[in-house]
Formats: C-alpha cells, sequence, structure tokens
C-alpha cells in the first residue's frame, strides 16, 4: 500500500466510525485495498458496528470472503451465516457457506449448502429473460453443482456426484475441469461408453479434456498420453515460475533424498515402498518424507515413519509453502510420489526446490510436469523407441521398475464359501479397480466365461453402480450375471489371502494392474496379461519378465482370450506356472527389495555427482589459450562458467546462475575472479539486490581500479530505502483507539503501512483491434496486472484508420476469460499521477515527458526512413536525459535502430513472448477432425500464411513456389489469412493477381488447393496452426514475426528466411530456413531501406517439395520444439523485463551487460 495512503485509510476509518460513508463508497475505497486483508477486515467490521439496512447481508458476505481467504474459518462461517439471516436466498453467500463448512470437516451442511441454491435458484429453462440476470443464475448454478460433484466424489459418491457435473455441463458446456471429473466418475461406475455427450458437450470436447489419470483407461498411445498430461500441465500451472534450488545441487556429507506423497498410509504406494525406506543405506543416504497423507493409524505408516530420518508433515501448507521449506532442508533428489493423482502438489513440483526431481509410481505415464526430470522405470516398461513420448527422461533399473514389500502379511487361506465362490469351480478374479475395466476387455472377459462353462469371474465391488453395471452389461451379453461374484473391499490380509482361492488373475487394458499384479504374484497367482505401448500398458509385463514368465504376456484381445481358456483347461501348465513364481518369490530380483534399493542408490550418486561436476554441461567450446603443437587446447575456467551461468539465464533461471557464480568464486584462484564478481552483481542489480551488486562491484574494483564499466555499474545503484516507520506513528496512533481492530489487526496494519509503494506506471497504447502493437500490449498488461507489482493506467492511443476504430472492441478477440476479467480491470487514466511511461502505438513519438521516465516500444522491419529520423532526432537527447529508454524485440530491429543513430546503451532488446495457453500442440484426433471439418483429408500437405500481404512479408515469393510445388504435388494445399478487415488489403486479390502473372488463373485444380481464410480470433487462429503441417514465412524483412513463434509453440515447423528476425528463436530443430541474399542501404520505390534479406526462390520450392514427399520433423520433436518455446519465450518474463526498467531508480535506467568470453551487449535466445 502507498505510504501516501496512510492518511486517506485514518479518514476512512473515522468517518466511517462516524456513519459518513455510503455503503457504494465503502465497497469502492475496499477494492483498493485488496491485497491487504486486514486492511479490509477492519473497514468492514467499522461499517457495519455503526450502520444497519440492506447493506448490511453484502457487507457481512464482503467480510466473510476476506476472513476465508485467510483461513479463519469460524469468522468467516459466522459472516457467511449472518449475510443469509438478513438474505435467505443470496447464491454467493450459500457457495461460500459450503466451502467454508467443507473446509471446516462438515460435508453434509457443505452440500445442504450448495443444494439450496440449486433449489431456490430460478433456472435458464425456466426464466424466459435472458442477459445479465441469466448468465449470473448459470454461473451460480453450475458452481454450485460443481462443489456438489466434487465433494460427493471424494465421499465416493459416484452417482451423485456424475448427475450434479452431467446437469452442470448442460448449463454451461465450456468447463474442462467439471468434464474431467465426468469421464473419471463414469470410469468409475463402469458408465459405458465414458464418451456419450452431455447436452451440447461433444464426443470430441469429452476427448479433449480427459485428465491424463483417465486417458490410461483410454487409451495405449503413449501421444496421447503425453499431450493430455501437457494440457494438464498448460492449464494448471504457470510458465515462468522462478528455480527455487541452485542448478549444481549442493554439496553434503551425505545426499538428502526427499519422498514426497500423500499416499504414506494403506495406499498401493505406500504398500510398494516400505522396504525401500527400510533398506536405504543410512551412512550415504539421508532420507526425508514430505508427508501430507492422512494418518489412518495404520502398521503400515508407521514403518515409513520410523524407517525415514526426517518426517516433516506439511498438511495444511500451500505448495509454494511446501517448496520453501523442501529448498530450507537443502533436498538433492527430491523423489515425487504422486504425479497428477488426487492431492498431488504440481505447483510444488514447477517451481523445483531440489536440483533433480523424480517421479515414480503415482502416475503410471508421463506426467507432462516442469520440474519433473526423470522417471523410474525398466527397459520394458519403456522402450527406448517410446522414450521420445515422455517429459521426463527414463532412468533405468537393471532388473524392474517396480520395489516390493517382503514383510506383507496376509490371514489364512478362506474357504471358497466364505468367499461366496463355488466350490468345484475354475475361478477367474481381477481385483483391479473398477475404473480399469473397459467394455472391450469386459466383452472379452464375457467370451472366455462362455468358452469355459464351468467358471466365474470375481471382480472387486468397488462401489455399487459399478456392480449393478457390470451385471446389465454381462446379462446384455448372454452371460449369467450370478458368474460375476463380488468381492467387498476388507483389510490388506484378508485382501491377500484371497488369492490363495483363485485359479488365474486376469488384468486390465490399456491399465493394467501395478501393485495389485505384483500382490496376486507374490501371492503365487499366475497373472495374464495384455501389453501395449503405454507405461500403463506394460506394467504387468515388466513383472512378468522379472519373475521370467514372459508366457503370460499377450498383445492382442483374442491371443489373450484364447490364453485364459488354454490355462483354464490345463492343470499341468498352471502348476508349473506356481512353481516357476515361488522361486522367483525366494530368489528372482522381482521381490529383491535390498537389490533393488542398492541398484536406485546407484542411480541417486550418479546424478548428484553429475550436478556437482559443472563441466559435465558445458556443451559450447570456450575459446582457448595458444597451445604447443600437439597439445589439447584446454577451456578457460571463466569462460565455461560464463557460459553455463548465460544458458541458466537464457532459461530463465537468474537465481541457478549466480548461485553458480558464487559457487565458483568459494573455489577459484585464476585470477579471473573480477570476471565473475562483475556478471555477479549485474545479476544481483537485475534481481534487485542492490547490496549484493554493491559488495561484488566493490570487490571487483579492488582488484580492478581501473575497470571503468564496474565503476559506471556501482555508480548508477539507487541509493538504499530508508523504512518510513516513524513517520507513520502519528497517523497510525487513531487505529490504536478504534476498539473494531483488533491487536493482530493493528499489528498487520502497521506491517502493512511500512511497505514500499508501488510504481504507478501510465501506459499509452492500443487495445481492443487485431495489431501485434494491441496483441502485445494486452499480454504486458495482463502480466503487470497478474503480477501486481506495477499500478497501472492505461491511456488509449487513437487507431491509425477510421475502421479501426469503428471495429475496437468489437466481437470475439479470443482472449480467455481470464486475461478479459484481469484487463478489464486495468484503471483507465484521467489525469492521475505516475511515476513512469510505456509507450505502445504508432506513429511512435520519442518526445520526453517533463517529469517522468518513457520507455517507448519501437520495432522496425526496413529500419528507420529518413523522415522517421528527422522526426525523433530533435527530441533524443532530452529524452534520453530524462531516463527515457527504447524497447525491441529482436536482434533484427536493435541494429537497424542502432544504424539509424540512437545510441545502442538506451535499446534494451526484450524479446516477444508467446501465450502458450492460447496457443498450443493439439491431440492427434483432433486435430484429424478439425482438418476433416474443413474439407481437407488425410493425404494433404498444408502450408499455412497469415501475414498481410505487403512486400517485405513476401506473400508473392510464396504464391511463386507453391504453384511450382504444388505442380509436382497435387496433395499439397496452401491456407492464407485475409487481412482486409485490419489493413484493408484483401489478401484475396492478391493471390489472385499474382496467380494471373503466373498464367494459371484457369487452373481450378490450383485454385481450389489455395484458401483464403476470412479474418480469425486467437482461438481460431490456434486452430489454423495446429491443422498446419507447416508455416511458411519467406518474408524480406520482419521486425519480430508473432505468427511464426504462435506457430511453433503449436508444434507446427517453419519454413523462414534465413538472416531475419526469426534468427532469435528458430534454429534447425524447428525450422527449414530459405537461403537469402542481404542487401543494405537501397532504395525501392524511391524509398530508402537500410536492410532486408531477399530469399532465393529455388531454396523456397526446395524446402516446400521436401515437405511435400516426407516429414522433416517427427511429431515427438514438434512437441519437443513447443515445449521449448512455450518454456522460453513467455509474456511473463517478457514484462518482468520491461517492468524493472520501471521498479529501479531513474539513475539505474541504462542495462549492464555481463562479461563473456568476448564482450557482447546482449545475450542469445537461440542455440
Amino acid at each position: 500500500m502507498p505510504t501516501h495512503s496512510l492518511s486517506d485509510y485514518t479518514s476512512w476509518i473515522e468517518r466511517t466510525w462516524q456513519g459518513q460513508v455510503s455503503f457504494t463508497d465503502l465497497v469502492t475505497y475496499a477494492e483498493t485495498l485488496n491485497s491487504h486483508p486486514a486492511l479490509c477486515a477492519a473497514l468492514y467490521r467499522t461499517w457495519l458496528q455503526r450502520n444497519a439496512g440492506a447493506f448490511n447481508s453484502v457487507a457481512w458476505f464482503n467480510l466473510g470472503v476476506i476472513l476465508f481467504a485467510e483461513n479463519n474459518l469460524t469468522d468467516s462461517i459466522e459472516a457467511f451465516q449472518k449475510a443469509l439471516a438478513l438474505s435467505p436466498a443470496f447464491p454467493q453467500a450459500h457457495i461460500n457457506l459450503g466451502l467454508a463448512l467443507e473446509r471446516q470437516g462438515n460435508a453434509e451442511a457443505a452440500i445442504e449448502q450448495w443444494q439450496a441454491v440449486v433449489e431456490n435458484v430460478i433456472t435458464p429453462e425456466a426464466d424466459q429473460n435472458t442477459g445479465p440476470n441469466q448468465a449470473d443464475q448459470i454461473k451460480n448454478l453450475t458452481m454450485a453443482l460443481n462443489n456438489i460433484g466434487r465433494l460427493q466424489e471424494t465421499r465416493r459418491q459416484y452417482q451423485a456426484a456424475t448427475q450434479a457435473l452431467e446437469k452442470s455441463l448442460q448449463l454451461d458446456p465450456d468447463q474442462p475441469d467439471a468434464i474431467h471429473h465426468l469421464i473419471f466418475q463414469r470410469q468409475k461406475q463402469c458408465q459405458w461408453p465414458v464418451y456419450a455427450p452431455v447436452g451440447k458437450v461433444t464426443e470430441a470436447a469429452l476427448h479433449e479434456h480427459t485428465s491424463a489419470l483417465a486417458m490410461l483407461n483410454i487409451s495405449d498411445d503413449p501421444a496421447a498420453q503425453l499431450e493430455a498430461a501437457l494440457n494438464y500441465s498448460r492449464r494448471k500451472i504457470p510458465a515462468d515460475l522462478p528455480r527455487l534450488s541452485p542448478a549444481n545441487g549442493y554439496r553434503h556429507d551425505k545426499i538428502r533424498v526427499a519422498y514426497c506423497s500423500s499416499d504414506f498410509c494403506t495406499h498401493p504406494v505406500a504398500m510398494l515402498t516400505v522396504e525401500l525406506f527400510e533398506h536405504h543405506d543410512k551412512n550415504r543416504f539421508e532420507t526425508h518424507a514430505f508427508c501430507w497423507s492422512p494418518d489412518d493409524g495404520s502398521t503400515l505408516r508407521q514403518r515409513i515413519l520410523s524407517a525415514v530420518d526426517h518426517y516433516i508433515p506439511v498438511h495444511g501448507k500451500s505448495d509454494d509453502e511446501v517448496a520453501q521449506l523442501i529448498r530450507q532442508h537443502e533436498i538433492d533428489i527430491l523423489i515425487d510420489l504422486q504425479g497428477q493423482t488426487s492431492g498431488a502438489k504440481t505447483r510444488m513440483l514447477a517451481l523445483r526446490p531440489a536440483p533433480v526431481q523424480i517421479t515414480y509410481l503415482g502416475l503410471p505415464a508421463t506426467t507432462g510436469l516442469p520440474g519433473i526430470d526423470y522417471v523410474i522405470a525398466d527397459r520394458y516398461l519403456i522402450p527406448e523407441e517410446y522414450a521420445r513420448f515422455y517429459s521426463e527422461k527414463p532412468l533405468y533399473m537393471p532388473d524392474v521398475y517396480q520395489v516390493s514389500d517382503r514383510k506383507r502379511e496376509h490371514s489364512p487361506a478362506p474357504s471358497r464359501k466364505d468367499c461366496g465362490l463355488p466350490a468345484r469351480k475354475f475361478v477367474f478374479c481381477s481385483f483391479n479397480n473398477n475404473h480399469k475395466y473397459t467394455l472391450e476387455v469386459f466383452t472379452t472377459w464375457m467370451n472366455i466365461l462362455r468358452r469355459v462353462p464351468n467358471s466365474v469371474l470375481w471382480l472387486l465391488a468397488d462401489n455399487p453402480w459399478a456392480r449393478e453395471n457390470l451385471q446389465k452389461q454381462a446379462k446384455a451379453q448372454g452371460i449369467d450375471p450370478t458368474r460375476l461374484v463380488f468381492a467387498e473391499r476388507t483389510t490388506p490380509a484378508d485382501y491377500l489371502a484371497r488369492y490363495l482361492v483363485a485359479d488365474l488373475f486376469l488384468d486390465t487394458f490399456p491399465f493394467n494392474a501395478g501393485t495389485t499384479a505384483n500382490d496376486a504374484l507374490w501371492m503365487g497367482l499366475p497373472v495374464l496379461t495384455m501389453s501395449g505401448r503405454s507405461f500403463a500398458s506394460r506394467m504387468a509385463g515388466a513383472l512378468l519378465t522379472a519373475a521370467d514368465l514372459p508366457e503370460l504376456i499377450t498383445h492382442d484381445l483374442q491371443t489373450y482370450e484364447d490364453k485364459a481358456v488354454a490355462l483354464a483347461t490345463d492343470t499341468k501348465v498352471r502348476k508349473t506356472m506356481r512353481q516357476k513364481l515361488a522361486l522367483a518369490k525366494e530368489s528372482g530380483p522381482l521381490f529383491d527389495s535390498l537389490r533393488f534399493t542398492r541398484n536406485l542408490e546407484q542411480q541417486y550418486t550418479a546424478l548428484v555427482s553429475e550436478l556437482q561436476n559443472p563441466s559435465q554441461h558445458i556443451h559450447i567450446s570456450a575459446q582457448p589459450e595458444p597451445t604447443k603443437l600437439g597439445e589439447p587446447a584446454q577451456p578457460n575456467p571463466i569462460t565455461a562458467t560464463v557460459q553455463e551461468a548465460e544458458a541458466l539465464q537464457a532459461r530463465g533461471d537468474t537465481q541457478g546462475a549466480i548461485q553458480l557464480y558464487r559457487q565458483w568464486l568459494e573455489h577459484a584462484h585464476s585470477g579471473d575472479e573480477w570476471i565473475a564478481q562483475f556478471n555477479l552483481g549485474v545479476l544481483l542489480k537485475d534481481s534487485g539486490d542492490f547490496t549484493g551488486a554493491k559488495q561484488a562491484f566493490q570487490t571487483v574494483l579492488k582488484q580492478k581500479p581501473d575497470f571503468v564499466q564496474a565503476r559506471a555499474a556501482l555508480g548508477k545503484l539507487p541509493a538504499p530505502v530508508t523504512t518510513e516507520n516513524q513517520k507513520h506513528g502519528a497517523i497510525i496512533s487513531p487505529l490504536q483507539t478504534n476498539s473494531s481492530i483488533s491487536t493482530k489487526s493493528k499489528e498487520q496494519i502497521t506491517q502493512i503501512f511500512s511497505e514500499t509503494p508501488k510504481i504507478k506506471l501510465l501506459v499509452e497504447g492500443w487495445r481492443g483491434i487485431n495489431h501485434s502493437f494491441a496483441l502485445v500490449n494486452q499480454y504486458h498488461l495482463y502480466e503487470w496486472m497478474r503480477s501486481s507489482q506495477l499500478h497501472i493506467y492505461h491511456r488509449d492511443m487513437p487507431l491509425l484508420f477510421a475502421h479501426w476504430e469503428m471495429n475496437k472492441n468489437r466481437g470475439n478477440t479470443g482472449l480467455p476469460e481470464t486475461y478479459s476479467k484481469l484487463l478489464a480491470q486495468v484503471q483507465h487514466w484521467s489525469g492521475q499521477t505516475y511515476d513512469a511511461c510505456f509507450r505502445i502505438y504508432s506513429p511512435v513519438t520519442l518526445a520526453p515527458d517533463d517529469k517522468h521516465p518513457v520507455s517507448t516500444f519501437l520495432v522496425t522491419e526496413l529500419g528507420l526512413d529518413e523522415a522517421q529520423i528527422a522526426h525523433f532526432r530533435p527530441n533524443l537527447k532530452a529524452y534520453f536525459n530524462m531516463g527515457g529508454n527504447i524497447v525491441t524485440p529482436s536482434h533484427w530491429s536493435k541494429e537497424r535502430i542502432i544504424e539509424a543513430g540512437i545510441p545502442a546503451e538506451h535499446i534494451h532488446l526484450i524479446p516477444h513472448g508467446v501465450a502458450s495457453n492460447i496457443f498450443h500442440p493439439m491431440h492427434s484426433d483432433e486435430r484429424a477432425i478439425h482438418r476433416q471439418r474443413l474439407g481437407f483429408d488425410r493425404e494433404a500437405v498444408i502450408f499455412l500464411n497469415v501475414a498481410a500481404p505487403i512486400w517485405n512479408k513476401g506473400l508473392d515469393l510464396l504464391i511463386q513456389a507453391f504453384v511450382q510445388c504444388f505442380h509436382q504435388n497435387p496433395h499439397t494445399r496452401l491456407l492464407i489469412k485475409d487481412q482486409q478487415a485490419v489493413y484493408g488489403i484483401s489478401t484475396k486479390d492478391a493471390v489472385l493477381r499474382e496467380i494471373t502473372l503466373l498464367g494459371e488463373s484457369k487452373n481450378e485444380s490450383l485454385l481450389n488447393a489455395i484458401r483464403v481464410i476470412p479474418d480469425l480470433n486467437l482461438l481460431q487462429l490456434r486452430e489454423l496452426y495446429c491443422i498446419a503441417d507447416y508455416y511458411v514465412s519467406p518474408y524480406r524483412a520482419e521486425g519480430f514475426n508473432l505468427p511464426v513463434i504462435e506457430a511453433l509453440v503449436c508444434g507446427t515447423p517453419v519454413i523462414v528466411t534465413e538472416g531475419g528476425a526469426t534468427q532469435d528463436f528458430c534454429s534447425e530443430k524447428n525450422a527449414l530456413f530459405i537461403e537469402a541474399v542481404p542487401y543494405r542501404n537501397v532504395k525501392i520505390n524511391d524509398r530508402h531501406v537500410n536492410a532486408y534479406q531477399a530469399p532465393i526462390l529455388d531454396s523456397l520450392i526446395t524446402h516446400l517439395n521436401v515437405c511435400a514427399q516426407d516429414k522433416p520433423f517427427s511429431e515427438s520433436q514438434r512437441l519437443q520444439n513447443a515445449a521449448s518455446i512455450a518454456k522460453n519465450f513467455t509474456w511473463a518474463k517478457a514484462a518482468d523485463t520491461i517492468s524493472r526498467l520501471f521498479t529501479q531508480s531513474n539513475d539505474c535506467n541504462t542495462s549492464t551487460s555481463q562479461i563473456t568470453g568476448a564482450l557482447h551487449e546482449e545475450p542469445q535466445y537461440c542455440n
């Protein structure tokens, strides 16, 4: 809270106490205090003590929201109840009261509150009115229904959960979270088909939003599972989270290993891993258990807690808090035992609290989570040819991926009568969770029962709805439902004993048995499985391979069925298999937990050793000192360290780079310490640690007194910020006598008033049109609003054309609702005071601001012309003297600006980001659907371009090249986006003009192969990127080329001109480069052009032909390239870098470059 508003707040408290504040004014002012809950709560309590009337219900509600956010459940419940006492039909109060009651542990009362909303709110079908009221009703109803569905699922009331979610989706089909919960509920109840449409929710939408866990029951396609996992990560995890751990790890006497789980209780993961914890070598490893699982009082839980060296309960802590706690313990290796399952702390993992992070057992698939480096596997589980479908690197165990517990106890064998089984019939069993059952496998089981008449199938009775549905399905397939015998859940010991009375275990597909198969094999029961391509579909096969029983592995359902029938009639073969299992139990690797633990410890040791040897991470050759003939050149140690630090910075890991320099300085004696100290100082300054930066620069000057850059950097550091506490005493003191404010609140208020004020930034720019300046501006605004580091005002600047003004803010832009809501909160500038200004509009002006520093977004394609330079020149000196800067997004643009005579030290190269929550790859099935909808068959190779039809964009070259390509490859297609709405230029006319010049205007097949798409919103544009096979941009000059990076993050490879702006983010990994001839300082149509690249037409034609006939980029490469772009180019990173120009003092506006092997000004953004 800015310190100058202290008197305002005190005045508001006093006026409120005196009854002089209206409710409207109260709410308006309270909204300015949203980031300070103690102040808000004190203000509302004061108002409620001094006022009575119709608005009190809303005031109690608002107070309840504040208290709930602070986890003050007792008081928040009281506040919501008082709101409802005054307004019984207040839906939001019912919803929030339910949430508070749920968090307090009162599930029944919570559901009653949400049910009250469902019963009391008029449904949209009954209400003939439309508009805001109906929208509010739908929102309240879906919120209440979703909460009912979520909580009923937790209580295992699956049918009630499904009904609530289906009602919710009928009201609002656009709810990804509700969809993925519905799919899993259907699976748990064996409610087939699970993809039956709901209202307007299509089968395709259901498939798109299937969770990573539910997808394991759908398909054994590892690419589909990777896509599902990445979809979750993109929706749930910000791409710009800071890294907490040092990249090079720690140096401890013992390796610190942390196991993180919500399942340290009676759970399959705990059942498997308990002996791993017990066998760890205490002389070499220090084990930690970060636990947020319930205390079920089980022996299993006690074994785990007794085995680990440190038990750290983290119940009730946020992901960020747990991550900080792990960082404080300096953990070397973190083992995630959750994946994307219920209770997972995915954000905690993305914060990288440990240098090495591994996933194990929790999710039998790729997690798709940022921050997970490895997955523990074996070579059967993840064959090397499938490793490309994992976001993690497989950490291969020599024998088997699964650890086992040799101490598990079982009860005596029950009688078949006690189990409800016939005494003399063959007993097939499958005790897998019901959600793993599929119609295809169940049909195969019914075929087996039909072919083995004297048999029954013994299944887990997971819930009554699954039992009922399975019995109905058996009857529908002509099988007597009584031949299905259901076993209720029981104690672990009794459960294991059941295997002693079964004859053969029938596995599920595509989600195999994991722990369940291990249990069956441990108890001597053969397991018949079917293996596919995915992790989940190969689990049982991995165990059977380790048990030397590969004959029980099949690869199609018919063989599976035939094998089951054959085994049911061959007692001798089954006996031999049981003997092999007994041998495996005694001496084989499958159940040798000590052997597994030692093998895993070897892997841990190797990973830590690799971290602690930085030389193993160097991929760029350093410049060596001159050597004698035949003597190998040795890299300069500081050069290697600088290069590694730059690589960390390029990945956004500034803290890792700082830690690397500090570690190097601890052991350095090369005479080059001043280089590391200087670069460390630059990083510390950029991170806001001005005290540390000052110490680093002073250390440099002791070693190099004449080093001008260090002395200049030291002089530009801002003065220390002094505390204002003494100044606040007179203002805060009136609050101490206010009886409505608690002592704790007064302490919080005093602390808040001591905070450093936010910088007030005035943004002058464009919004609401489909132009790159407006889009970039909106992305920046969204990130600044989301981070709350600046107080933003916006001034809408005049647009260039009248038709832009007419179409401004019209139609659906495609921005997600989260963007629209936050952008709507940006405060319009109407003369308020501000501290700095950022300009992003055209025509660009470099006029100084008399009182404040200004940063101007300036991007150029062909260079600045003479008129622009003449326009800028009179103001430049005053502009830069007032702390002015220029922000530009590419090296190409920066070079053009420098060549126009603008000093390089005032130009900040800040690459654009890409909105990966809007633009991201599409699942292959969805892609096929969209292509078919647009009339493209599977064989078509689609080239795409969405640029304007102007000379420097190269559309003429693209048409010429495509015509040549089409003659040889008639299955190729060209999609082009029309730009009539934006530039007033008909792309269709431009295309026809080029085709006519080529003499092809009557070639109907060619004309049909080229399609011009009307103006699109962002989501529709993403669809185009995804269905295209290649994005082609044969540009002559671009300032950045946003469509190219958007296509890349959608997984679409690109064909681009070499040597231009796209060199900053394109490489041979994701692009084909069109050879080009550079031109400098030429005249085109009487206009001076500073530079352009002339693409060679034959090179472009060659690339099109290659892509038409081959696939230069594999599917896995496309996904990897998309993930890399999404990670390295974010709008959060761009906005944060720009914000640093304002959050540092005016004397610190000029950036300081680091020292590399040879000094250069900017980091490279693409290797």
